[in-house]
């Protein structure tokens, strides 16, 4: 899998984009999983995949109208459909450094850093998905 973010500056949307490798036919078609006009995604999407073939994806975001960042993710499973996108924190400062991995159980453990500009610190923010 690969996950990426861009910018389209026609429409000025930023979107998170995934292709896969499938045995035998090469790459699949790049699918936009996410795109939004009111928020900014980080550079730095991250995902991670099970032994079924299923995907967790997560990713930062910022909206410069609300001066608020958070988490979304979405899923990706085997028979080839991605969820909605979700929000998995909102209303915190700045985010970044997502990273995700999934354990032999399939659970995944998904991490960022979250800044908070009324203290000036950065904190580690940890989800669990079952």
């Amino acid at each position: 899998f690969l996950l990426w973010q861009s910018e389209d500056f026609n429409d000025d949307q930023t979107k998170i984009s995934s292709s896969h490798y499938i045995d035998g036919e090469g790459w699949s078609t790049v699918e936009t999983i996410y795109s939004d006009n009111s928020r900014y995604i980080e550079e730095n999407p991250s995902i991670t995949v099970d032994s079924n073939g299923n995907a967790l994806a997560i990713w930062g975001w910022w909206s410069d109208s609300s001066s608020t960042g958070g988490i979304a993710y979405s899923r990706y499973l085997a028979d080839g459909s991605w969820s909605q996108a979700q929000d998995l924190e909102t209303g915190g400062g700045y985010t970044g450094g997502t990273s995700i991995t999934v354990r032999e159980n399939g659970s995944a453990v998904a991490a960022w850093s979250l800044y908070d500009s009324t203290t000036g610190t950065k904190n580690i923010m940890v989800n669990r998905f079952e």
